[in-house]
């Protein structure tokens, strides 16, 4: 008697039934299902209990001056975000523009690409609240007189510049002047919402101006295509991107971002404040191709 003879007695023959192939077709989709609902549910446990901590509010602000927010991908600044926010900087500069201005690292408050969109919706409603706060205990504003908020999304940090104009846009819509600059945002959150930027990102209870630069032949899923509700300019074959060469392990991804750097300029109208752009004369849905 062989082991081989041994093993195949010692185990009953599994029994069938006529009724096995429907349980089968039950319990499969049933355990799927499952699945996606508990990866789900991680995706959305608050913050505080992953990373100990909440993201935190924007440092030395302390008056509702013009507010500018740079939202990089969730690896956190690099050179590119840098190089953007220097130029900003030094434009307002020229243009005799005091605003506030700052590059949030919300690196530490990321986990996995599951959890990514929320995480950074997460940062984005956190300092929205806290800005809203500042701007609804200063009497001096009106409709006549509005904060200028401008967000600027990178990959997934679209989410948090989403939910930063969201937050303000709810909380005190009559006193800021919203504006939302995404550079070729990721767009699906979590396992449910594969084209939620799409439906979201630009509307008008979000945003009163959204402008998204797309570069569409990047490995990076769900950034490639344009945005129903923002104007989109797709510098995809703009002349300028042959001089752009990725840093070692980046891709065409962070073009977007070189070239609002290199076309960045920051405008004002004959008051010499900031202009303040409508989607009246640039529609929602609206795509533009650069060339230059």
């Amino acid at each position: 008697i062989t082991y081989c003879n041994i093993m195949k007695n010692s185990f009953p023959k599994p029994k069938f039934s006529s009724s096995t192939p429907k349980m089968l077709a039950i319990s499969g989709p049933l355990a799927i299902a499952g699945i996606a609902l508990a990866i789900e549910g991680y995706a959305r446990i608050p913050q505080k209990y992953l990373f100990n901590s909440l993201p935190h509010p924007l440092p030395n602000l302390n008056h509702t001056k013009d507010i500018l927010i740079i939202f990089p991908g969730a690896g956190g600044p690099d050179e590119y975000t840098d190089a953007l926010y220097n130029t900003i900087i030094k434009s307002d500069k020229e243009k005799g523009i005091d605003r506030y201005v700052y590059c949030y690292d919300w690196s530490k408050w990321v986990g996995n690409l599951i959890r990514a969109a929320y995480d950074s919706e997460s940062v984005g409603r956190t300092i929205g609240n806290q800005v809203s706060s500042l701007i609804l205990s200063d009497n001096s504003l009106s409709n006549n007189n509005k904060v200028n908020i401008h967000a600027i999304g990178i990959s997934v940090g679209a989410f948090a510049a989403y939910a930063f104009t969201k937050t303000l846009s709810f909380n005190c819509k009559d006193f800021v002047y919203t504006r939302s600059t995404l550079l070729d945002p990721f767009t699906s959150k979590g396992i449910f919402g594969p084209a939620y930027g799409p439906k979201q990102f630009g509307k008008e209870e979000s945003v009163n101006y959204c402008e998204h630069y797309v570069n569409t032949d990047d490995p990076v899923p769900t950034t490639n295509d344009p945005l129903p509700y923002a104007v989109t300019y797709d510098v995809t074959n703009s002349e300028s991107r042959k001089f752009f060469v990725p840093r070692t392990g980046d891709s065409m991804h962070s073009w977007p971002v070189m070239y609002l750097v290199r076309n960045w300029k920051t405008e004002t109208d004959s008051k010499g404040r900031l202009t303040q752009p409508t989607h009246q004369n640039n529609p929602r849905g609206r795509i533009i191709k650069i060339t230059k």
